[in-house]
């Protein structure tokens, strides 16, 4: 049955070709080994205590970008860095947990146990049940470092495993934890829920309403705070809008000490995905956006700023925005990012103080062949092995592939399994025999290529059960796990966390899988995939009835095969681009129309070539803000609406100018002292009129080893085009880029700046 292939014929010699781009893998393996070893108990200070703290993860750019496979771009540079915020949360007694959000695509299993094996030699009493390591989910971050052989070559364009890249991220983020850990100060701790609409839709209406809660869906009161209404906090969509079928609750844990509020640890679900697949640098997305906006709005009432860490939740079947027919680009991301990071400081404001008691219950289980008695007391057996269906090569609704659109599409279904239902194989469209596709990516996917275990956790922190998911789970799935938790443990609230210490990819409902689209299709082992982690998760919920919790036993090993080795370079980027941002149209716009505007003032400078280890801050790509001149002639840094006007805040891009190059050998780079061109383009200026171009204005840079290098200063004017080089001889290049020597020269203005006619729009281009 070829359900896909009617009306569409292959040829032999194309057949072949596409099934071996999709399985082809070189041969060699990277493995990931360590010990985890048994936590030291912590006496108790009949307090609790708590501290918060960020580390920047933001590798250098030439890494292909993890969430879009084989449609995701290599990354140039960075709009809003990448980051991992860690929560540190001791009770009383001594019993600690810590968390940690952190900006990437996916957290496999080998890196969080990592990770906490890094913890555990500077935090003694925090054992592996303790850490949680999530992802936000961002689709612009680095792939390369799962500990998975199959997301290793599936999730990036780029496929294979990066040794450098996974022990950088593992460092940084228990670098963060560390911090968090030891600058612990004593904290009453306070929680609220609210709901928040018009930032979320669900993408798979059509499997939503094969489950049986669907037609109740709207009659369910959602936690909310007394007063919260008007325009801030819109009510839900009417009807069965896509907007209103989601779980929309808001979750806040806050950290404060007697200056008021020093952390917020957020909880909600969404596809952090605004900007869309076409964009070129590192970006933190929404997700960025709302911690910066909601950390704004604390410090005007909080007294002090305060830390927001936002962790994802059930979000496998919600995208972000209301509707598909809006243009993904920057605009979005900032727009919904502020109206969750408004939404996160309300609730953070409205918290109402809990129980600091900790309780922690955790193990690693596994998901696939586990058979299992639900709930009824009914029997299930989830599959032996990963099967990846076809609709999940096409994509998900709001991102579908170029495969799509050639055969992949949703809702393909089988001959049915016993164990995974009607799916139908990934390869079965291109037409070849599916027995003979099956047993050639055996071969080289077998069942150990993916991942067949997890690290479950259920921490409870007073009347709160903070639960792991493994993954993308869909809002009805993941509701359903927090429902039976709270009948486990009553007067209990569950909090999920998603794509938290390892990635099963997707997990549907048993009623959703049949649907077999994207998110059924990409649930690995089978309809009972979701039943069986509730089951484990349940237990260990119910463990957390006893008084005391034992510490994990101890030592134990870990070890994971992540696949072929992979150097990733910045050459990948390809060759430069005559103007820096070419390639960004969807970053650097003008309001209201979302055009491109391509008069943004523009730094460009040399620094040295980004290679690992890194031992310096920044390290991987370099800081940029921007100063303005005083009327005393001092240039002192400058502030819009209470933020830093900075790359850290998303006020600017870096980008890698010069990656492509024959005189650059990357691999050797950093011994030979070679030099590259970078460029920092300056995204929303305020705007000048003719005649108040007096102001000056300058990019100070922070380079890869910690130096300072100011830019020459300049003024704004309107409908130009400002690129200027550095203040001084040492960061200077040798030519400006792109070579001017074939452009009409006008004669230098007054304050040395050249402008070069660009049709429309004036060049002015300032070098020494």
């Amino acid at each position: 049955m070829r359900p896909l292939n009617e009306g569409r014929v292959m040829n032999h010699g194309r057949r072949i070709v596409v099934a071996a781009a999709i399985v082809a893998i070189v041969a060699g393996c990277s493995n990931i080994r360590g010990r985890l070893e048994t936590p030291q108990p912590k006496d108790g200070t009949e307090k609790a205590w708590a501290g918060i703290a960020r580390k920047d993860i933001t590798p250098f750019p030439g890494y292909s970008m993890a969430g879009y496979s084989v449609a995701a771009k290599t990354a140039r540079g960075v709009w809003s860095r990448l980051s991992a915020t860690a929560v540190y949360v001791e009770g009383p007694d001594g019993s600690a947990v810590a968390w940690v959000a952190c900006d990437l695509w996916a957290i496999a299993g080998g890196l969080s146990d990592r990770v906490a094996e890094l913890i555990r030699e500077r935090v003694p009493n925090l054992g592996r049940d303790r850490i949680i390591v999530a992802a936000t989910h961002t689709h612009h971050g680095p792939g390369n470092h799962q500990s998975c052989k199959f997301w290793n070559l599936a999730a990036t364009a780029h496929g294979g495993f990066d040794r450098e890249l996974f022990d950088f991220l593992a460092q940084r983020i228990a670098d963060a934890v560390v911090e968090a850990a030891e600058t612990a100060r004593p904290a009453r701790l306070s929680f609220q829920q609210m709901p928040v609409w018009n930032v979320a839709r669900n993408r798979s209406p059509g499997s939503f309403k094969l489950d049986p809660e669907a037609p109740r869906w709207n009659d369910i009161h959602w936690p909310g705070i007394p007063g919260q209404t008007g325009d801030l906090f819109p009510g839900p969509p009417a009807g069965d809008d896509p907007a209103r079928i989601i779980n929309p609750t808001l979750s806040t844990l806050v950290l404060e000490d007697g200056n008021g509020p020093f952390g917020v640890v957020a909880f909600f679900a969404v596809h952090p995905t605004a900007t869309g697949m076409t964009t070129e640098v590192y970006s933190a997305d929404l997700v960025g956006v709302a911690r910066q906006f909601a950390e704004t709005e604390l410090a005007k009432t909080a007294g002090q700023r305060p830390l927001v860490a936002l962790f994802n939740g059930a979000e496998g079947d919600v995208a972000a925005g209301t509707t598909n027919d809006v243009p993904r680009d920057r605009r979005l991301a900032v727009s919904l990012g502020r109206r969750l990071g408004r939404c996160i400081a309300h609730s953070a404001m409205h918290g109402e103080y809990i129980d600091e008691s900790v309780r922690v219950a955790g193990g690693r289980r596994s998901i696939a062949d586990r058979t299992f008695i639900d709930r009824g007391g009914q029997e299930h057996t989830t599959a032996r092995g990963a099967l990846v269906g076809a609709p999940a090569l096409g994509g998900a609704a709001d991102g579908r592939t170029v495969l799509h659109e050639t055969g992949w599409l949703p809702g393909a279904k089988g001959r049915r399994r016993l164990s995974h239902g009607p799916k139908l194989f990934a390869l079965d469209p291109l037409g070849i025999d599916p027995q003979l596709l099956e047993f050639v990516a055996g071969l080289e996917l077998p069942e150990s290529a993916y991942p067949r275990t997890w690290s479950a956790a259920v921490h409870r922190i007073g009347k709160v059960q903070f639960f792991t998911l493994p993954g993308e789970f869909t809002t009805v799935m993941g509701r359903r796990i927090g429902r039976q938790l709270e009948r486990t443990l009553d007067g209990t609230v569950a909090v999920a966390m998603g794509l938290a210490n390892d990635y099963l990819y997707y997990v549907t409902t048993p009623e959703e899988y049949e649907a077999q689209e994207y998110e059924g299709a990409a649930t690995l082992y089978g309809p009972w995939s979701g039943p069986c982690i509730a089951h484990d998760l349940v237990e260990l919920s119910a463990s957390l009835a006893k008084e005391a919790t034992p510490l994990a036993s101890g030592p134990a090993r870990y070890g994971y095969t992540a696949g072929t080795g992979l150097s990733p370079e910045p050459r990948d980027i390809g060759a430069t681009p005559p103007f820096a941002d070419d390639g960004l149209a969807n970053l650097v716009q003008g309001s209201p129309s979302g055009a491109p505007v391509r008069t943004r003032p523009t730094y460009e400078w040399c620094d040295r070539v980004p290679t690992y280890p890194v031992t310096t801050e920044p390290g991987t790509i370099p800081h940029i803000r921007l100063e303005r001149q005083r009327p005393d002639g001092v240039f002192e840094p400058m502030v819009s609406h209470g933020l830093p006007v900075d790359d850290a805040h998303g006020s600017v891009i870096v980008v890698l100018r010069e990656a492509d190059t024959p005189r650059v050998r990357w691999m050797t780079a950093s011994a030979h002292g070679a030099r590259v061109r970078w460029a920092a383009i300056w995204l929303d200026p305020p705007d000048v009129q003719p005649g108040q171009e007096t102001t000056k204005y300058r990019f100070v840079a922070t380079t890869l080893d910690g130096e300072s290098a100011p830019s020459l200063p300049f003024a704004l004017r309107p409908h130009e085009r400002v690129i200027v080089g550095p203040a001084n001889d040492r960061h200077h290049c040798d030519a400006p880029s792109p070579d001017l020597s074939k452009e009409k020269k006008k004669e230098p203005h007054p304050d040395i700046l050249l402008v070069v006619p660009d049709v429309e729009i004036g060049i002015q281009r300032r070098w020494r």
